[in-house]
């Protein structure tokens, strides 16, 4: 391994759980990421509120009245869904440190292109304010007047803090029933004592399938390990 600052390192073996189109990209050479239709991004709101919604749990979802036309919007128009799918988690429901008494912290999540045809810089404002009055249709009265602290992240936010290509949540696209045999795999062809793991990898996106490849990986590592010592 090549550090940035050109140090090298011998290693037995490397995982790797960086995004992996990136890490084939831009990490491993000379191996190139085949082209792949992307998975969605996420719009994140991080909300701090000044009162108490009692019929908001640790976890909520509130769902969109026309699921379809939500990832139609996704997909096929590449622009956000004006109805969207709305994930809200409320961490202090289960460890009331996490926000002052009778307050609320609020992660909102909602399904959204990859980078591309969204000017997110000009766009997040009146996109944060779509979900806060979406939020409050669904119950959440004067939400918007509540919010004392946030946090916008958008999908060109994620990409640049995680390297994952175009701000893609899961990595290539799970369309099509082969579609979790075409993700870049665990192990790249060519490449001995190397792993690739998380959601951009095989088997897919999502906690319990990353936690697979991290398995699989640790597994290889090890076995690679056993077998330079005999």
């Amino acid at each position: 391994m090549r550090l940035a600052d050109g140090t090298t390192l011998a290693a037995d073996y490397v995982i790797v759980n960086a995004d992996a189109l990136y890490a084939l990209d831009e990490l491993i050479e000379p191996t190139r990421a085949p082209d792949h239709d992307l998975s969605c991004s996420g719009f994140v709101l991080l909300l701090g509120v000044s009162r108490d919604y009692p019929q908001i749990q640790h976890h909520n979802i509130f769902f969109s009245a026309d699921y379809p036309a939500e990832f139609r919007a996704i997909f096929d128009l590449h622009v956000p869904a004006p109805d969207p799918t709305i994930y809200v988690a409320a961490t202090c429901r289960a460890d009331p440190q996490h926000a002052p008494a009778g307050m609320l912290n609020l992660f909102v999540l909602v399904n959204a292109p990859a980078t591309g045809r969204v000017d997110w810089p000009r766009e997040a404002q009146a996109y944060r304010d779509l979900i806060v009055r979406r939020l409050e249709a669904y119950g959440l009265a004067d939400l918007g007047a509540s919010i004392v602290t946030e946090q916008i992240l958008t999908p060109a936010d994620l990409g640049a803090l995680t390297n994952a290509r175009r701000g893609a949540l899961y990595g290539p696209a799970s369309h099509g029933l082969q579609a979790a045999f075409l993700r870049p795999g665990n192990q790249p062809k060519g490449l001995r004592g190397l792993a690739l793991v998380g959601g951009a990898t095989h088997p897919g996106g999502g906690i319990p399938l990353v936690l697979l490849s991290g398995k699989a990986g640790a597994t290889w590592a090890l076995e690679s390990l056993e077998k330079n010592r005999r």
